[in-house]
């Protein structure tokens, strides 16, 4: 199973990757004199969560290879791939991005969570604490919440963020049965896992780095 999620990982990158090269013919000696690269130096005095969150911004002004930068209904192996690879671009020597696959993999462990259920998200470890940047967070949320449609921020702000929603936290018919009985917390610790050693025994995980 887990050898497929790496290869079916493996396709969806470099297919997002020849969409986007296929649009952006920019010669690489050209990428410090990008707007997109000045943006991260002009906001250096700016928190580090700040500068990801301009870059993301900036990003997503323009055009998606798929379509569309975000979704509220799941898909987050692809659309956090176009993300991955359309800040890898940009920005390419100024984010340290992982692309991270969490979720619960063994019969008997977290016994509160679905076995089998996976997340994919992205993460920056330019600072102390790893920024957490996520496409399709919204799809663990009622449909219709007003919020940004890209998360960016650390862990404890999207905890943060989940208690004080906790009325439409996991208030979705995929995730109705968690409604009300899994803390904020204990579901964002476990598919949002953001150092190697929150991931053994309990989730698998794929790096991109970039």
């Amino acid at each position: 199973m887990i050898s497929n999620w790496l290869l079916s990982n493996y396709i969806v990158h470099t297919m997002i990757a020849v969409l986007i090269s296929s649009t952006i013919l920019t010669p690489v000696s050209s990428f410090a004199a990008r707007p997109e690269c000045r943006l991260l130096f002009t906001l250096q005095r700016l928190p580090y969560v700040e500068q990801i969150r301009a870059a993301v911004e900036k990003v997503t002004l323009g055009k998606s290879p798929i379509g569309e930068w975000s979704n509220c209904d799941g898909g987050c192996n692809i659309y956090s791939a176009a993300l991955f690879e359309s800040l890898k671009i940009n920005f390419w020597s100024k984010l340290r991005l992982r692309e991270i696959r969490a979720g619960v993999t063994r019969k008997g462990e977290k016994n509160s969570l679905p076995r089998g259920m996976m997340h994919v998200f992205l993460a920056d470890y330019g600072s102390e604490a790893p920024v957490i940047i996520d496409p399709t967070y919204l799809q663990f949320f009622r449909l219709g919440l007003r919020a940004p449609s890209i998360f960016v921020g650390t862990r404890e702000d999207l905890i943060q963020f989940a208690e004080r929603h906790m009325e439409d936290f996991l208030d979705r018919s995929d995730y109705q049965h968690l409604h009300g009985t899994v803390s904020p917390r204990e579901f964002i610790e476990t598919f949002w896992p953001v150092s190697d050693s929150e991931v053994a025994p309990y989730f698998t995980q794929s790096n991109f780095e970039g």
